[in-house]
């Protein structure tokens, strides 16, 4: 069996493979126990119906754009991920004693907590924040480069991004060593991870290259002339609170840093920068010039027949999600239990079928 195929499948699945993976509610360890309801139903049949992905790179918990996570991963229903090249050991606690390896578990479960607010994900490298640096040299003289590399190549293969957002550009104008660090990374990352030959154990181990279409950075300052905005004042029917509002309760799980923000109401706009890849002359979204049908999942299987096949089932599986959620409302969730169910049905075929055929050829 071709396992570049399987993993490919299995990596860049952007839903559930089971009814009960499908009703599984993503809590903040702060919350009780609780089956999520039709909010947590809702949220895993928005992924079904596109395929979007976005990694943003940063150094440090807290360092991460919580609007755009927000905005991705509840706004539009995609997939969002944050990778943290370290777990923040090297700042300052103030809700207890603990520092250094004891501050990083910390940061680590508040992350955690954030990207539950979100419903994203969270990624990490073997960098240990040793605290504040002076210069980008001085950083990688104690964070290997290459190290840093590979673990950002894997997340990368891993989560199988179309953008890619650095958070600092990678000179001194980040400040910090460790921000212009992950400057650095971000670029090299968009760039290498796509090399047949770069980490061949990555590939052996079923992370094959993969190249992102599109890499941009936050604006960093209001001088700074954004290549494209976006809005952060949607409102979330399911919560009734807006993108930024949420993007506020998510930055407000970094209890040790004293992050907490208002929920603030009103308008506001984020920016993004282009730095390389391909875009339209004046991009308007942040995934435009990329198919995201989840269709497209398809093209990445190398056999015709097979890609035939998986665009087929798809197809099926997106119409019945959409199908789902208009049926889906709280005083009346059973309605789109058919849909879920033929859902759960048509994907553990698709697999089946896909597992038949790769054996087929070997």
């Amino acid at each position: 069996m071709r396992r570049c195929s399987l993993a490919v499948i299995a990596a860049l699945w952007v839903f559930p493979l089971s009814a009960q993976e499908l009703a599984a509610p993503r809590l903040s360890p702060f919350e009780p126990a609780s089956t999520g309801g039709v909010a947590v139903v809702d949220r895993a049949l928005a992924k079904l119906s596109n395929h979007q992905r976005l990694l943003i790179v940063g150094a440090h918990p807290d360092d991460e754009d919580t609007t755009l996570l927000a905005l991705v991963g509840i706004g539009m229903g995609g997939e969002a991920a944050y990778l943290s090249l370290s777990r923040g050991e090297g700042g300052q606690n103030l809700i207890g004693p603990e520092l250094g390896l004891g501050l990083g578990l910390i940061r680590t479960g508040e992350l955690l907590a954030a990207r539950g607010v979100e419903g994203t994900r969270q990624y990490f490298t073997r960098a240990y924040d040793f605290g504040y640096t002076r210069s980008l040299e001085e950083t990688f003289e104690r964070w290997p480069r290459d190290v840093l590399l590979e673990d950002a190549v894997r997340a990368v293969r891993r989560f199988k991004p179309q953008v890619i957002v650095a958070i600092f550009p990678g000179n001194a104008r980040a400040g910090h060593g460790q921000h212009q660090a992950a400057g650095v990374i971000a670029e090299e990352v968009f760039h290498r991870s796509g090399e047949p030959d770069l980490y061949p154990e990555l590939t052996a181990a079923g992370l094959p290259p993969w190249q992102a279409k599109m890499l941009y950075r936050r604006v960093w300052r209001k001088s700074e002339e954004a290549t494209l905005e976006f809005a952060l004042d949607p409102i979330d029917p399911l919560t009734g609170r807006s993108m930024l509002q949420l993007a506020g309760a998510s930055r407000s799980m970094h209890r040790s840093q004293d992050m907490g923000t208002l929920q603030s109401l009103g308008s506001r706009r984020g920016g993004l920068i282009w730095l390389s890849g391909e875009v339209a002359n004046e991009p308007t979204a942040i995934f435009d010039g990329v198919d995201t049908d989840l269709m497209a999942i398809a093209e990445l299987l190398p056999s015709a027949s097979v890609r035939s096949l998986a665009r087929a089932r798809l197809r099926e599986i997106s119409s019945l999600a959409t199908e789902a959620r208009r049926s889906l409302a709280p005083m009346e969730a059973s309605a789109s239990a058919p849909a879920l169910a033929q859902i759960v049905v048509g994907i553990d075929t698709l697999i089946e079928q896909i597992e038949g055929l790769e054996s087929d050829t070997v």
